[in-house]
C-alpha cells in the first residue's frame, strides 16, 4: 500500500513544500455542532453550517426517529489561467446523523436556514390519548 506521500496528487493540485497536496486538495470530514430541544409536541434541531447554502444542504427523515443532515464545502471555480498561491480553506464533508427518542411526523418537518444556522422542527407522532394501543393477533 503506496504512503500517503507517495500518492500522485490530482493533476493541477497545488503542493506544499513537502509535495503533499494542500489542504484544498485533501476532502475531509467535519462535524457540525448542533443543540436538540424537545418539547412534548416537537424537536427542535439547530445545527451551525456557515457558509452553506440552501442548495449545498440534503436533509433526510429515516425510519421517522433519525435525522441525517449533509452537504460540501467546495472550492471557488478559479480560471484556467490561475494557481493558487495559498489555499487554506478546505474542502469538506458535512454529515451530522441525530437519533430522537420519538417518532416523528415526516409530512410536517420544516427546514430554515438563516445566517448559517439551519432549524429543523420535527412535530412528535402522537398516539391515542387513550393509553395503551392493543394490537390484534392475525
Amino acid at each position: 500500500m503506496a504512503s500517503p506521500s507517495s500518492r500522485s496528487p490530482r493533476p493541477g493540485a497545488a503542493l506544499d513544500p513537502q509535495g503533499r497536496p494542500r489542504m484544498a486538495d485533501r476532502p475531509r470530514e467535519w462535524y457540525p455542532v448542533a443543540d436538540v430541544l424537545e418539547t412534548a409536541t416537537h424537536f427542535v434541531v439547530r445545527i451551525n453550517l456557515p457558509g452553506l447554502q440552501r442548495e449545498q444542504i440534503r436533509i433526510q427523515l429515516v425510519d421517522d426517529s433519525t435525522l441525517v443532515v449533509r452537504g460540501a464545502y467546495g472550492a471557488d471555480s478559479v480560471a484556467e489561467e490561475a494557481t493558487y498561491l495559498l489555499a487554506e480553506r478546505p474542502r469538506v464533508a458535512v454529515e451530522r446523523i441525530i437519533h430522537l427518542s420519538s417518532p416523528v411526523v415526516a409530512e410536517e418537518v420544516e427546514a430554515t436556514l438563516d445566517l448559517g444556522v439551519l432549524t429543523v422542527h420535527l412535530p412528535k407522532h402522537h398516539r391515542d390519548e387513550q393509553g395503551p394501543r392493543q394490537i390484534p393477533i392475525h
